[in-house]
């Protein structure tokens, strides 16, 4: 039993150890990126000459003081990779630890006053927060505390499920341990041994165990970063490891305690007449494992939920596979971004680039414009909180609208007009609304309503503070009539979330000219609405580059999305998977062990039944009943995500277990039991 209880408990670290490997060091490495023992500070509504004398400010104190400043820009996407630039006035003396990610890396770099003034407004120094506020006072500045960390409890909230199971496992494996050894205490209580001195015993040993165990697996992380990891030896990890295992063994230790009450309670005059297990014990054993099999099953259950869930990805990666060749941008680069919209002159130059570079690949026919608003309407959640129905999105004037420049229509959205010929001329020099047929008899109330959203996008940079001396207006646009009850997929949407496939039916059409805000261009960018079909990831790198872009912008494919999609069901289909495999494996033995309680402690029964002829079902009549009974607890598959395959697969392994234990211990000793063996 010890050798099993050791295999359980490495099994349990080491699984352990994959989730600190997996999850809580990223965390850890994110939250501790550069000079952890700095604080960080932000500088509100700065510009750059504000900047410029901060930095001056700080480097004279610091001068005296030997404090530390240091700048983090992150994160800039490169090729899929993550790169952290960490700019440190002291940067021989920083520990420059390297990330074990693979697409994350971290680059060290002396900070200058030029990379301070070309900053967010985030900074970090060991002065005194008096200091930091005395220094903002003399400049007549705005700084407040800056905190970015990861919150490590969502590592615990992601494996609530798995994690509380593997803590009543442990508990219970520990237990019936802790019973196989009831003889063993029960001759040390007759030897005058103390209760207190049976149970430090006890929990020396197991401390001694886990030790050796823990020092295998930190071998076996050691080993994997020496030879197989890009990063090489990370001491900062192995620290963490170190702290992380010792927290590990002592919860461990504190769950063995809980098992040890009953050393208080041995009864020897039991342990003489060989009364080891009673029927008490039997029914605590049972019940704890039919608890442990409903749990488990929802784990399982979950797990194969996600096996499902990464198919279905991989399916919809091979159904468009064609979008690898459309980039487009993963969002913005968050500190580029905040020192953009910080500045109204920089807002207002950012809006000509993107102008610029929508000329240049349209001119090359490579630019597709696709804002399907109204997909968010058509959500499940936004229906559900509005008390509305599809029908009721697909037949409003107002929300079921996209924007879509001409190559987009002409490529993905074959509209038919009402005589049934696929519109081909979508030239105008006004704006150009597509509209339904079934929409025709209330053109003029259209026209109002478009001609408002048109005149928002030309107007688009209002949003942004960015004010011109003139608003636009729009008085006249033209409007094309297609034919009713058109349906439409939409370039680049996935079913991300289970629900049902979204398609545009009917939708009224604004074409975009290239005549809107910059700004505008800007967020469809921002949001993958605006993309390019390019050969290659470099060719979008060098005209970002070119028009001054590419600090901003993370290079993206239409498929990025569904590829992060992958990342993260492969994240929780591999943890849950371990958890599986270790609870499967654990279950087994407690359904072991309970069965054997259970045939031993009714031994004399089951005896006499076989001497007398009863049959199988006699025998077992009664556990059959609590089975069938059992069985209706598949109904949890109409409440939480419960296969009830497994479940039944898990009972019904349960009464072969049960069969097997007592073909052996009764049939096979029967002549011992007879004599009261």
């Amino acid at each position: 039993m010890k050798k099993l209880l050791m295999l359980f408990i490495f099994a349990q670290m080491f699984l352990l150890s994959v989730i600190f490997h997996q999850s809580l060091y990223d965390i850890i490495e994110l939250n501790n990126v550069g000079d952890s023992k700095l604080e960080g500070y932000a500088l509100q509504d700065y510009s750059g000459d504000d900047l410029n004398t901060l930095y001056d400010e700080i480097m004279e104190v610091c001068s005296s003081l030997n404090c530390n400043l240091q700048l983090i820009k992150t994160p800039v996407t490169q090729d899929q990779t993550f790169l952290y630039e960490i700019f440190h006035s002291d940067i021989e003396q920083l520990n420059k630890v390297p990330s074990i990610r693979s697409d994350r890396t971290f680059h060290y770099y002396l900070l200058t006053k030029e990379e301070f003034i070309d900053n967010n407004g985030v900074f970090y120094t060991d002065l005194a927060e008096a200091q930091v506020e005395e220094i903002a006072d003399n400049l007549g500045l705005k700084i407040s505390s800056y905190h970015q960390h990861v919150n490590y409890s969502q590592i615990i909230w992601q494996n609530s499920l798995n994690l509380g199971l593997l803590v009543l496992l442990t508990v219970v494996v520990f237990f019936i341990f802790t019973f196989t050894r009831i003889k063993v205490n029960a001759v040390k209580k007759m030897l005058g041994f103390s209760n207190i001195k049976m149970i430090y015993e006890t929990l020396r040993n197991i401390l001694f165990m886990e030790l050796a165990i823990a020092l295998i697996i930190i071998v076996i992380h050691h080993i994997y970063f020496a030879f197989f990891s890009e990063s090489g030896i990370v001491n900062r990890y192995f620290l963490y490891l170190i702290i992380f295992m010792i927290s590990v063994i002592i919860v461990n230790l504190l769950l063995f305690l809980l098992t040890q009450l009953h050393v208080r309670f041995i009864d020897i005059q039991l342990m003489i007449k060989n009364k080891v297990f009673s029927n008490r014990l039997n029914y605590i054993l049972y019940f704890t494992k039919i608890i442990l099999i409903m749990a488990i099953t929802v784990s399982i259950s979950y797990c194969v939920d996600a096996y499902q869930s990464y198919n279905a990805s991989q399916q919809a990666l091979e159904k468009h596979t064609q979008l690898s060749g459309y980039f487009t941008s993963n969002g913005f680069n968050s500190n580029q971004y905040d020192q953009i919209m910080n500045d109204v002159d920089l807002v207002e130059e950012y809006s000509g680039r993107i102008l610029d570079m929508y000329e240049y690949f349209d001119a090359k026919d490579q630019m597709y414009i696709n804002d399907a608003a109204v997909l968010d309407f058509l959500s499940a959640n936004y229906l559900k909180i509005q008390g509305l129905e599809k029908e009721d999105i697909y037949n409003s004037q107002t929300d079921n609208y996209i924007v879509a420049n001409q190559r987009y229509i002409k490529d993905f959205l074959p509209i038919k007009n009402i005589e049934g010929n696929v519109l081909n001329n979508l030239q105008s020099d006004r704006p150009l609304i597509i509209v339904p047929e079934k929409y025709q008899s209330e053109e003029q109330n259209i026209r109002d309503i478009y001609q408002e959203k048109i005149a928002d996008y030309y107007n688009y940079h209002t949003f942004y503070g960015v004010r011109d001396s003139k608003e636009i207006t729009i008085d006249e646009i033209d409007i094309l009539y297609s034919a009713n009850n058109q349906e439409f997929d939409i370039m680049g949407q996935f079913n991300l979330d289970n629900e049902e496939e979204l398609k545009l039916i009917d939708p009224i059409i604004i074409v975009d000219q290239g005549k809107f805000s910059g700004l505008y261009y800007l967020d469809l960018l921002n949001a993958s609405n605006m993309y390019f079909k390019l050969e290659e990831r470099e060719t979008f790198h060098n005209v970002l580059v070119n028009h001054q872009l590419d600090s901003l912008i993370n290079v993206a494919t239409l498929l990025t999305p569904l590829n992060d999609q992958i990342h993260f069901v492969q994240f929780i289909l591999y943890n849950t998977f371990l958890f599986s495999i270790l609870f499967l494996a654990t279950l087994i033995f407690v359904i072991v062990i309970s069965n054997y309680v259970d045939i031993v402690s009714n031994r004399r029964k089951y005896t006499m039944q076989y001497i007398y002829g009863f049959s199988m079902w006699k025998v077992f009549k009664g556990q059959t009943v609590v089975y069938s009974i059992l069985l209706f607890g598949n109904l949890f598959s109409l409440l939480i995500s419960f296969n009830p395959f497994i479940y039944t697969t898990l009972l019904i392994i349960d009464f072969i277990v049960l069969i097997i234990i007592y073909q052996y211990e009764i049939k096979k000793d029967l002549h011992q039991v007879v004599k009261g063996g």
